[in-house]
């Protein structure tokens, strides 16, 4: 069988599943599932049917390596917590890494437009800003739409830098409307509130401009960076954005408060609180294998904190620190699966980042900025099983690592 289904009607079909993903991932609770659960019976339709399995495929086999080397970790850790049978029900927020494989082979057998896939990201940004004034009217109170604040403002902040890693081959009318959907994702990320989506879209933003350098693109971005700039000083000039203003303060004095020990109770106290009991944990018990996936990590750790911040650590289910965490309950093996499934991708999209092929340099951006977000957020918030965050990073890796690992030398 071809790289490419033989039908045209097949990719119209897959390209229109990656068309509406990101616009309906945060409409419904089950939408962004749904179609991930179409492509994944779609790969194993053509697994079973044109007897062409995922692991055949030489371009696929680091993805497989990593999906399920990730889902493997989880479920072995659970099978040797002392918990099995009270903690198995817990593999069905990973169910995204065991059928990646299908997805990836579903997309791969596609002629997959990549104009597509980021029109359908801006269409996500404006409709995105239009439900978070339809909803609130203001950037100052917290909007998530269905899904919690954290995973928001990250799915947003990396949507909205997707928006413009073509904007130097796109056309006037189309740049027009790059920098709208670009405007309205960062006022969107701002509304969500949420600290870690600003620092990992300031990091990323950070990353694009050293891209840009790279590429020698500073003619094609200078309009774009100019009229961006005016459009942040009007901003800044007509609207207050106290939800800014405040808790960037607020973590400030949060911070200086837990120094000086004087309250460990607060936001950013009880995530200080729980990494500097989570370190004393592992010092004094070194776990090799983890306590087990979700097995009360918390409760074991609360004995290492302040007594004041014991209760309210308890009432988490994890640190708000994926490393700490994976560390925790999975042991070195969680840690270096979640490192491989995170760093290996990004190695090899820095790698073809200079790709005179246009498709592969927009897939090495994307991809870039796609892992470099969830590292950062992963400092200080969870970073798998959510389910939204599982099946964002699932469907987007599974469109961008295969294509470049094909043509990058690892």
């Amino acid at each position: 069988m071809s790289e490419h289904f033989l039908s045209n009607k097949y990719s119209w079909f897959i390209n229109s599943l990656l068309l509406i993903f990101p616009i309906v991932i945060n409409l419904q609770k089950v939408a962004g599932d749904l179609i991930l659960f179409i492509l994944a019976i779609t790969g194993l339709f053509i697994t079973f049917f044109y007897k062409t399995s995922p692991f055949s495929i030489k371009e696929l086999r680091l993805f497989n390596w990593l999906v399920l080397g990730y889902f493997a970790v989880i479920c072995i850790s659970i099978l040797f917590s002392g918990k099995a049978l009270e903690l198995v029900h817990f593999i069905s927020r990973e169910l995204h890494f065991l059928f990646a494989p299908f997805v990836a082979l579903a997309i791969f057998k596609a002629k997959v437009n990549i104009s597509v896939v980021l029109y359908g990201i801006k269409i996500s940004l404006l409709v995105m800003a239009a439900l978070v004034y339809l909803n609130v009217g203001s950037l100052d109170i917290r909007y998530s739409g269905s899904m919690n604040a954290d995973p928001y403002g990250l799915i947003v902040a990396v949507l909205t830098l997707f928006s413009i890693t073509r904007i130097c081959k796109e056309n006037s009318i189309n740049q027009i409307i790059t920098f709208i959907a670009f405007i309205a994702g960062i006022l969107v990320v701002i509304s969500s509130g949420t600290r870690s989506a600003w620092v990992a879209l300031f990091v990323s933003i950070l990353l694009y401009i050293w891209i840009v350098f790279l590429n020698k693109e500073f003619k094609c971005h200078f309009k774009f960076v100019s009229v961006f700039i005016v459009s942040v000083f009007i901003s800044v000039n007509f609207m207050k954005f106290d939800n800014v203003q405040n808790r960037v303060l607020l973590a400030k004095i949060q911070v200086v408060d837990w120094l000086s020990e004087r309250d460990s109770t607060s936001s950013v106290g009880i995530r200080l609180e729980m990494w500097d009991a989570s370190i004393k944990q592992l010092i004094n018990k070194h776990p090799l294998t983890g306590m087990g996936y979700r097995n009360n990590i918390n409760t074991t750790i609360a004995k290492y904190a302040d007594k004041e911040s014991r209760h309210s650590i308890e009432r988490f289910t994890h640190v708000h620190n994926t490393y700490l965490n994976h560390l925790l309950a999975e042991g070195f093996p969680g840690l270096i699966a979640i490192m491989s499934l995170l760093f290996i991708p990004f190695k090899i999209f820095f790698l073809k980042v200079k790709s005179n092929v246009m498709a592969d340099n927009s897939r090495s951006r994307m991809g870039m900025i796609l892992v470099l977000s969830f590292i950062v957020y992963g400092f200080a918030n969870k970073l798998f099983g959510d389910i939204f965050i599982n099946a964002f990073y699932v469907f987007y890796i599974a469109i961008l690592l295969p294509k470049v690992a094909k043509v990058s030398k690892y």
